[in-house]
């Protein structure tokens, strides 16, 4: 659930775990509507950023990963198009070259109909 806000959120252009926590909170209602969700409510500012900060993201890259080539067969004519954000404030160890930080990747798939008359 957390991560299909996350998803969302960075979608509509959240930055920062403050972004995210507002985009949820405005479109609360709407959300849990329409994803059939038992709850009255959906997680917070503090739920969010705790659950973010807790996710291991080098296994969930991995899990992702192996998903995505089982998964994702190119057509001829196709091509993939990649866009990536970074979460401000979620930066550790800022000094530290490995940096750990939270970055969401779209993937989007595209057909390409060319003809050559």
């Amino acid at each position: 659930m957390i991560l299909l806000l996350v998803v969302m959120g960075t979608w509509s252009g959240c930055t920062s775990d403050r972004a995210l926590a507002e985009f949820v909170e405005r479109h609360q209602a709407a959300l849990l509507e329409l994803l059939a969700l038992p709850h009255s409510r959906l997680p917070s500012y503090s739920t969010l950023r705790q659950v973010l900060e807790r996710i291991p993201f080098g296994s969930l890259t991995a899990v992702f990963n192996a998903w995505a080539i089982t998964t994702l067969e190119l057509q001829p004519g196709e091509q993939l198009a990649t866009d990536g954000k970074g979460i401000k404030a979620s930066v550790v160890a800022y000094d530290y070259t490995l940096q750990n930080f939270v970055n969401v990747v779209l993937l989007q798939r595209w057909q390409l109909n060319c003809s050559t008359k």
